[in-house]
Order: C-alpha cells, then sequence, then structure tokens
C-alpha cells in the first residue's frame, strides 16, 4: 500500500488495518517534516515534494495507491496522477479524493457572493476541481 500525502499516518494505518495490511508493507509521503516523524514511527515514510518530479518508487510496485486530498495543492497534478499510474500494478487500486467545486455548499456560498471554501483565498488550494472535470481529465 501507498498513501501518497500521508500525513501524520494515522488515517493511512486505519486504512491498512481494513484492508489488513502489515505496516512493514505500508510507504507513505509527503513534504511536512513533523509529520513524517510521526508516520515514519507507524511504517516506511519519505520526504517527497511533488512539485519537483517522479516518485521514488518502481513501475507496479503498490497494488493500492490512495492520493486523499493532494491534488488540488498540486500545480504539475498531471504529472503525479501518472506517476501514480505507473507505481501500480496493472490489476491494483487507485483511490483518489478531492473537494468538490460543484457541491451543493459550494453553490450555496457562490450565490452569496462567499468564496468556496474548496478554493478559498487563504488556502493552500491552487485549484478546483468539479466531479465531471476531473473524469474528464482522468
Amino acid at each position: 500500500m501507498f498513501d501518497v500525502g500521508s500525513g501524520n499516518g494515522e488515517r493511512t494505518i486505519r486504512i491498512a488495518a481494513y484492508f489488513n495490511i502489515q505496516p512493514f508493507n505500508i510507504h507513505g509521503l509527503d513534504n511536512d517534516n513533523k509529520r513524517l516523524i510521526e508516520s515514519h514511527k507507524r511504517f516506511i515514510a519519505s520526504k517527497v515534494d511533488l512539485e519537483k518530479g517522479a516518485l521514488p518508487y518502481k513501475n507496479e510496485m503498490f497494488d493500492l495507491v490512495i492520493c486523499n486530498q493532494v491534488l488540488e495543492h498540486l500545480k504539475n497534478f498531471k504529472e503525479i496522477i501518472n506517476e501514480i499510474i505507473r507505481v501500480t500494478v496493472k490489476e491494483g487500486y487507485i483511490v483518489i479524493g478531492i473537494p468538490n467545486l460543484a457541491h451543493l455548499i459550494n453553490r450555496i456560498y457562490l450565490l452569496f457572493g462567499i468564496q468556496p471554501m474548496c478554493i478559498h483565498l487563504n488556502s493552500h488550494h491552487v485549484r478546483g476541481y468539479t466531479h465531471s472535470s476531473f473524469l474528464n481529465l482522468l
């Protein structure tokens, strides 16, 4: 299992436990040193700046790759999607989570002239996605 943006590792461990994946078979990456220290106590964790190139793993290395709430922070999201595909085995699974710009609450915010949370001006998000636009991208 590989978690792109594993944070402190708590969510990663819960998912792995659900699928009965042992910690020695879990890899994660993040760019935050404090979170990496915590996640490294739980599984194999690496520091990677996703804006600067390839994932440091061999082709077809993981059966399950999770990338939750990460792509909206990246300028080069297409490259990372391709890298995720590259490191996933042919019959493997990729789980991607992104905030939905077209969610009802965001539409209500726009109706009242309020900036939607998923593309809030003070957030680290660099883009917003709708469900259909992301499916078209894929």
